[in-house]
């Protein structure tokens, strides 16, 4: 699936011309997912997400819902099989507290994706869930996160390097985020 859907992400002057990258998650292709637009209002984004296997947003997005399911601000949640949270550069960063916040309110997996400041995908979370595996020729974390690079085998059998532990160098709250909702 072309990542063009990320253009919309970013303001329009800050939009780099890239090509078009596959997105990655964890399902066949031919798999409904809802790919929700970033700043989406949590009743609309379950909107987008009825009837699809699995959802991808950006990580403040979809800790506000998240948050807004919590206080039963929502209504009946869909039945997914998967979320896939974009971070990295514009998307900022997903912590642990973040991850458990999303098994406590959707009981699914979570399939991080690290996206560069072009939309390219830099690195992916595999079924193991020990850290991303790195998909550019250049093995650093986007500016402003740091990870510990690990070349050893993954449990999940690739053997392609990966960010362990992949963090915001300076830690940003989403209190601000959670203000919108």
């Amino acid at each position: 699936m072309p990542l063009g859907f990320l253009r919309q992400f970013r303001k329009p002057a800050q939009a780099p011309r890239f090509q078009p990258q596959r997105l990655y998650y964890p399902f066949a292709s031919g798999s409904k997912m809802a790919i929700v637009p970033a700043g989406t209002a949590p009743r609309q984004m379950l909107r987008y997400m009825r009837g699809c296997l699995a959802a991808a947003a950006p990580v403040e997005d979809l800790l506000l819902l998240a948050h807004a399911c919590e206080r039963g601000e929502t209504g009946a949640l869909p039945e997914l099989n998967a979320l896939v949270v974009f971070t990295g550069t514009g998307f900022g960063g997903l912590e642990e507290s973040g991850r458990d916040l999303f098994w406590r309110v959707f009981q699914v997996p979570v399939f991080e994706q690290c996206i560069g400041p072009d939309g390219q995908v830099l690195a992916v979370e595999c079924d193991a869930h020990q850290g991303l595996h790195v998909l550019t020729a250049d093995p650093r974390p986007p500016e402003g996160f740091t990870a510990r690079f690990e070349r050893t085998p993954c449990g999940c059998g690739r053997v392609t390097p990966r960010w362990i532990g992949l963090r915001r160098s300076v830690p940003i709250h989403s209190d601000a985020a959670l203000s919108r909702s």
